[in-house]
């Protein structure tokens, strides 16, 4: 008979083995973005988190740069294996794999951790990125799989402050959204209405 010891073993095992095929099934997909973002995007905001210590970091809102389909032209050139984080002046990338032909990466505008919310890239990034630079607390940001119990269905809509018209933002249903006051990027107007431009 199985003890509930083993059967727990077991159950990591299997946790273990399913967390590592599904970071290899979104590196594959970072590998090769063209026609991807809105399942990028599902898979990002529904199934990860970025763990940093011991806090776990839901991504709110996150926008897709790729210079192969980016018509402002504003995608930073890089050279990079798909799913690295790329520090820039205006926040921090989850990176597709890039070369000088083609090259970008999704930037995390907004996050969320136990209820409070972190607004723009550059907050992002600071939340994110600054830690004990000796390592001694193990707070280097890194995707996790983590899937939310309830799937969410993301809402797309224009980056923000970019000319061009491309769905290419991704957020979180505006139920979710618990807090956003002097939020100037908030997707939703005082009406409940999306911003459109």
């Amino acid at each position: 008979m199985e003890t509930q010891k083993e059967t727990y073993a077991v159950s990591q095992s299997n946790n273990s083995k399913v967390r590592i095929d599904k970071i290899n099934e979104l590196r594959r997909s970072l590998e090769n973005p063209t026609n991807k973002f809105e399942e990028i995007a599902f898979n990002l905001l529904n199934n990860f988190v970025i763990r940093k210590g011991d806090k776990l970091y839901r991504m709110v809102e996150i926008e897709f740069y790729y210079n192969l389909t980016d018509t402002a032209n504003i995608t930073y050139e890089r050279i990079t294996e798909a799913g690295e984080w790329f520090n820039h002046d205006f926040g921090v990338d989850l990176t597709f794999k890039s070369d000088e032909n083609s090259y970008g990466g999704i930037l995390l505008r907004s996050i969320e951790c136990e209820e409070k919310f972190f607004y723009g890239p550059i907050k992002t990034r600071a939340k994110l990125f600054q830690f004990d630079a000796l390592g001694e607390n193990n707070e280097v940001p890194m995707l996790e799989y983590y899937p939310r119990e309830t799937k969410i269905d993301p809402i797309s809509i224009p980056r923000h402050n970019i000319s061009e018209k491309q769905n290419f933002r991704y957020c979180i249903p505006k139920e979710l959204w618990k807090e956003h006051k002097d939020y100037r990027a908030y997707p939703w107007d005082y009406k409940g209405n999306l911003k459109i431009k």
